[in-house]
């Protein structure tokens, strides 16, 4: 299932750091900032979908998202966690609804 959380900054690791070492990583990344940080002013910052395993969380895909909350020095992050949380997860919520499952991945039926 899916479950939501809110995971510290300092377990979520990135699967591939390549794509973070591109030059133009670092332009567009200033662009997801202040986005980022506009949410963050009515409290509706976006998660971070991550898995668990040996001890982290792994994030696949949202490399601008997570290199954002570390650039805004947040502690914790929300995250969709893919799998039951460990205990180093706080607010852990779900698994959620297939229906929601839709909502959170963008599916339209």
């Amino acid at each position: 299932g899916i479950y939501s959380a809110v995971i510290p900054t300092n377990i979520i690791k990135l699967f591939d750091e390549t794509p973070i070492k591109h030059s133009q990583f670092k332009v567009l990344l200033g662009h997801f900032i202040e986005q980022l940080a506009e949410a963050a002013e009515i409290n509706r910052t976006p998660p971070v979908f991550v898995y668990h395993a040996a001890g982290k969380y792994i994030v696949s895909d949202d490399y601008f998202l997570l290199e954002a909350y570390k650039e805004l020095q947040r502690m914790e992050i929300p995250c969709w966690v893919l799998g039951m949380p460990d205990g180093q997860a706080k607010d852990v919520k779900g698994p959620v609804s297939q229906d929601q499952v839709k909502l959170v991945l963008g599916v339209e039926e």
